[in-house]
């Protein structure tokens, strides 16, 4: 027959083994719970052009300095070239009085924007005749424009803006050999030389994207020496001549 004291501890192991089966349901509930938690959720992520969307900018600019003030100018307010004689030690001056005989050399820099992501392939029109100069009442004057004063003007890579290439004479030498041709030869200074009626030509040259290179064109004017002789009444008479750089994305 069982004594008291062994049904007492009879119970005492049933009711450990109890705890302890109660304990091991719990910790299996807890361990699943956050992985059904986590199933439960779902996440978003938003994308989307708040400024808009616009077509790239293309553009090619200029200016009177290799290294500042590049901007776009119109038909209604182009770049005002100034001139030397000397460009080795005298400084450009505007407006550009020429002399009998006289040569002078007047340089403009180009380059493109810096939200241009091309590259530009430029070209040059013909000089064109700007006859409503404002504020100046003076139109081209025929016989300067078709026989006297003539020109050349040739595309040089701008290296070093600390050192930039001389607007001089050397740069239409034939020596000089790295710049592009514009209008005027390579021949010796008196030779090639074109009236302000010669076409266009098809020498292009190409400007980096974004600012990334500037080119100097470098323009060359003389007035004939006999102008005074077979057109006297050009005696302080003035000309405006103008040209188009384009650019062409390449």
């Amino acid at each position: 027959m069982t004594s008291t004291s062994e049904h007492r501890t009879r119970r005492r192991r049933i009711s450990l083994m109890s705890a302890a089966a109660g304990a091991a349901v719990a910790t299996a509930v807890t361990l699943t719970e956050p992985t059904m938690t986590v199933a439960a959720y779902s996440g978003h992520l938003w994308a989307g052009a708040a400024d808009g969307l616009s077509a790239s900018e293309f553009r090619i600019e200029s200016s009177l300095s290799p290294n500042a003030g590049f901007t776009n100018h119109s038909p209604v307010a182009p770049l005002q070239m100034v001139g030397s004689t000397d460009p080795g030690t005298v400084a450009f001056t505007t407006p550009i009085a020429l002399s009998p005989g006289s040569t002078i050399y007047a340089p403009v820099y180009l380059t493109t924007s810096d939200r241009t992501d091309q590259t530009a392939q430029v070209s040059i029109s013909e000089a064109k005749k700007l006859d409503a100069v404002a504020g100046s009442g003076v139109s081209s004057h025929e016989p300067l424009w078709n026989s006297y004063i003539t020109y050349g003007a040739r595309a040089v890579s701008v290296d070093s803006l600390l050192s930039p290439p001389a607007c001089a004479p050397s740069m239409f030498s034939t020596l000089n050999v790295t710049s592009a041709r514009l209008f005027g030869t390579a021949g010796a200074l008196s030779d090639g030389f074109v009236s302000m009626g010669a076409p266009a030509p098809s020498t292009t040259f190409t400007l980096d994207a974004s600012g990334g290179s500037t080119y100097m064109v470098c323009f060359r004017f003389t007035l004939a020496s006999n102008v005074t002789t077979l057109s006297p009444d050009s005696n302080g008479k003035s000309i405006h001549p103008y040209w188009v750089f384009t650019g062409s994305p390449s």
